[in-house]
């Protein structure tokens, strides 16, 4: 009798198909992935890279790192049959700056990240006479007053609410100007006035800059001058540390280390009071 021929498990199906929901999302958000078509039996991988994720079963958790996840899905029951998909995944929601102190007529873009679907600006205070363009671009008016300005993610609903203070004296300066610090430490920067986003840079003297905070090395003197930016405004101010290297001078020693003296009290004389004796041993 003829043996029938095995047929092939994998013949007929459905096209494999790897679909990510949501297909953009921020740091370390869900993501459920939905595989069809194939023999209904996956696998799913994590191409490396990317955000730095990690894959569960069919949900993936993006990492920390803004970028381009890959993410693979294989026919369990089927060799070389496979799908990919893509995640996109964003920075927190941020718009920068946040607070700002101004002079009239100061113009700049508002700068927004991690936005998952558009930035939407609404001024919702108009103290100075302010401009707002839909793109974002800000000029402040020609008096004083507080603008105030509303940016919200049109896909997620997250907003964020910018106050900008117009003033006719605003400047960027120091806060303070001049500072003394001990060899050995550090001290954080800052300013007062412009915006609230301030780049630091080290023109010259000792100590390194890193994140906001000027660490002086031990042993080290003289005056380091930092040099602030605003980005937004243009506006630079300068800040003086000088090492107070005189709190750091070595003691002069006296003496030996040797030395050593013995104070008693007793009635030596017979008089019905203390008397005290005071002395060191003398070397034979």
């Amino acid at each position: 009798m003829a043996q029938p021929h095995p047929t092939d498990q994998c013949m007929g199906l459905a096209a494999l198909t790897l679909t990510a929901h949501p297909a953009r999302v921020r740091v370390s958000s869900p993501v459920a992935l939905v595989a069809t078509g194939g023999s209904g039996h996956y696998t799913y991988l994590l191409e490396p890279g990317g955000s730095s994720g990690e894959l569960v079963g069919s949900r993936f958790l993006a990492g920390r790192t803004p970028g381009t996840d890959t993410l693979l899905v294989e026919d369990a029951r089927c060799p070389g049959v496979s799908a990919t998909a893509q995640v996109s995944v964003a920075a927190t929601f941020n718009v920068a700056p946040v607070r700002a102190e101004l002079r009239p007529g100061t113009s700049f873009q508002v700068e927004t990240d991690g936005v998952l679907g558009s930035a939407m600006y609404l001024l919702s205070a108009d103290g100075s006479g302010a401009t707002l363009s839909p793109g974002g671009l800000y000029t402040a008016g020609t008096r004083e007053g507080l603008d105030v300005i509303t940016v919200r993610d049109t896909q997620s609903g997250d907003e964020a609410v910018l106050q900008y203070e117009v003033r006719t004296n605003a400047r960027l300066t120091g806060a303070p100007a001049f500072l003394a610090v001990p060899s050995g430490s550090s001290v954080p920067l800052a300013t007062r006035g412009g915006s609230d986003r301030v780049n630091w840079t080290k023109e010259s003297g000792p100590g390194t800059l890193a994140g906001g905070r000027l660490t002086i090395e031990p042993g080290a003197a003289g005056v380091a001058v930092l040099n602030a930016v605003d980005p937004f405004t243009g506006d630079t101010a300068r800040v003086s540390v000088r090492v107070l290297d005189e709190l750091t001078r070595p003691g002069l020693p006296h003496g030996r280390l040797s030395d050593a003296a013995t104070l008693v009290t007793a009635d030596f004389d017979g008089d019905g009071h203390l008397d005290r004796r005071w002395g060191s041993a003398r070397a034979t």
